[in-house]
């Protein structure tokens, strides 16, 4: 009871956020519960699936939501939101099944969901940014949308040719879920969901399966990464998207060289964007560069000095993965572990311990604020992958989630998840088992999804009166209870009225009764055509085609119906950016082109944009 006690006046006296915010060394502790050699799953006072326990340096609880039951895990995280809109679900992957579980609880939501194929079926999965309901994912060609409530699928779009590998780490769409990235051949491009537009333009530097594709969480920039093992590394570009017109700059902007292969972009509240990542070469450390700045051509020293060095870590620390791209009032936050795959001493040890060594932190890129938040306490254990953190958030920000095996190498490639709850007041929000968006304390069904204006509980169906033809009346007042009528026949078929002829249009208004014919020609036939037809078509872009007499405005109006022996002259018009390749078909050259129409007649007419006359 006074242990209850203490621990309750403690939580009185601690402040909101238990994190840390200054950047001394804090070495985890190498005795008691919470010994960083000793402190592992299945030891006194190590929480089960759902259980928590308070980070003994930084304050912070960490949640376990994930137990494997002591078994090799594959639960694989990918930067780009694990967690969903609003921090009430994420995914798990493991054993190659796709199931989706509650960050508060550890609580499994949904099981064995539709992950995807094609070139990237795991790193593709994405949560819808504003509806906690719904993901998304590549089948192939097209990108679909999944309700896990309903479980019904919905296609959003359908590509030419399989989407392209994005590279994985990095969202695919921006922060109002409404400006896509799509990508195949080798180029990406931008397809906007409200309009159901292809932007033109496309990246000509994005390299599949060797760098990454992303975008900005405010839909304006498009930003892709390649490059070798030479110097430098990895180079970064950003084309701007401009939606006044539906197009991708043909122009990008390189504007980072020093190495960067984790990072994560930021739209800023004081209007920039940002990619956040870990520098190589001469100085280690967590850097802010502006993707509109163009560095390309710059030195080491030049590229450091236009940007901002936000966290001056180690060389043995200077690697990790990062987690951000956030909608709403954390949008200047940014996720990151640091991971020393050599400096960490794997006998229990903290000698020589430094700062920001092995840590799970938070860093406002706008303030540089920093919030260290826990030791994430995974090791490189057998060279075991999984067992690096991976952090990655949801996409409001509010819980963040992380990789760890906890020192434990039996059995090998051991891994569970863990989760810290980030709010800006410090309270954890609340649990919603079923994920219907109603919590638990208000709703009266907690393991069933409802409405909120049913108490959380799922609406029982209408019991409506029987209608065994499904016509709209019921039996009971039906006279054809199992024939469809219209409710003004009392649910009866109404009889035909007679039609010879078979060609819908009933023999009272009908006036050639045995002829068929259309009903805008009072069931007759149609004359036979007295003219032919005259077909335009272009090919590329840059000019059009008009006619003499009227009838041909090509593009928009391509075919027209002229009268027999008509004489037509056909004009291009040429872009100034443009060239008239010529005719082909029933014209050649490139002066006019006159027909007689004593046929149904094609022309091709062929135009090219110059690249000469593109750059002025």
């Amino acid at each position: 009871m006074l242990r209850l006690i203490a621990v309750f006046l403690l939580l009185l006296s601690t402040p909101a956020w238990g994190a840390l915010t200054d950047s001394a060394v804090h070495a985890p502790p190498t005795s008691g519960t919470f010994a960083y050699n000793t402190f592992v799953p299945g030891s006194a006072g190590f929480p089960a699936l759902g259980g928590t326990y308070v980070d003994p340096v930084f304050g912070e609880t960490v949640r376990r939501v994930t137990d494997g039951g002591g078994t090799a895990n594959d639960d694989d995280i990918y930067a780009h939101h694990w967690c969903n809109a609003n921090g009430t679900a994420c995914f798990s992957t493991d054993d190659g099944v796709l199931r989706i579980y509650s960050p508060l609880t550890g609580a499994t939501l949904y099981n064995d969901q539709p992950r995807g194929s094609g070139n990237l079926p795991r790193a593709n999965l994405q949560w819808h940014p504003t509806d906690p309901d719904k993901y998304q994912r590549f089948e192939n060609a097209r990108i679909v949308e999944r309700s896990l409530l309903t479980q019904t699928d919905v296609t959003l779009f359908t590509a030419p040719q399989t989407f392209d590998n994005y590279g994985g780490s990095l969202p695919w769409v921006s922060a109002d879920g409404d400006v896509f990235i799509v990508a195949w051949g080798g180029q990406g491009h931008i397809w906007k969901r409200s309009t159901n537009t292809l932007y033109t333009g496309a990246t000509s530097s994005f390299v599949p399966n060797g760098g990454w594709i992303s975008i900005t969480p405010d839909g304006n920039y498009l930003v892709t990464a390649s490059g070798g093992s030479s110097t430098p590394q990895r180079q970064h570009w950003s084309f701007a998207i401009n939606h006044g017109t539906a197009s991708v700059s043909v122009t990008p902007v390189q504007f980072w060289g020093l190495c960067g292969d984790h990072g994560v972009l930021s739209s800023a509240s004081d209007g920039h964007n940002y990619f956040i990542t870990y520098a190589c070469h001469n100085t280690p450390g967590l850097w802010r560069a502006d993707i509109t700045l163009d560095q390309a051509g710059k030195s080491e020293d030049q590229q450091l000095a236009a940007n901002k060095n936000l966290i001056p870590l180690a060389w043995h620390d200077n690697d990790g993965h990062l987690s951000g791209n956030m909608a709403g009032a954390l949008r200047d936050w940014v996720f990151l572990d640091t991971e020393n795959l050599n400096g960490d001493p794997f006998n229990g040890s903290v000698t020589g311990w430094t700062a920001w060594k092995q840590e799970i932190i938070a860093i406002n890129v706008v303030t540089r604020e920093v919030r260290r938040l826990a030791h994430h306490r995974s090791r490189n254990l057998s060279g075991n992958y999984y067992s690096q953190p991976h952090i990655s958030s949801s996409w409001d920000g509010s819980v963040a989630i992380w990789a760890s095996n906890f020192n434990k190498s039996s059995p090998s490639g051991y891994v569970d998840i863990y989760a810290i709850h980030f709010t800006t007041d410090g309270t954890l929000p609340p649990v919603d088992t079923d994920n219907d968006g109603v919590s638990d304390s208000a709703d009266s069904c907690p393991a069933q999804p409802g409405p909120a204006s049913n108490n959380g509980c799922p609406v029982p169906p209408v019991q409506l009166p029987l209608d065994t033809d499904s016509d709209g009346v019921p039996d009971t007042q039906d006279p054809c209870p199992t024939v469809p009528g219209p409710t003004s026949n009392n649910g009866c078929p109404v009889p035909l009225p007679p039609d010879t002829d078979g060609d819908g249009v009933p023999d009272d208004t009908d006036i050639c009764k045995t002829q068929p014919g259309p009903a805008s020609n009072n069931g007759c036939p149609l004359p036979a055509p007295t003219g032919f037809v005259l077909t335009v078509t272009t090919s590329g872009s840059g000019g059009s085609v008009t006619s003499e007499p009227e009838g041909i405005a090509c593009p928009g109006v391509c075919a027209f119906n002229y009268t027999a022996g008509t004489i037509v002259k056909l004009t291009v018009t040429v872009d100034p950016t443009a060239i008239f390749k010529g005719w082909s078909g029933a014209c050649s050259g490139t002066g006019a082109c006159t027909v007689t129409m004593n046929t149904n007649t094609t022309v091709k007419a062929t135009f090219k944009v110059t690249e000469r006359r593109r750059r002025r």
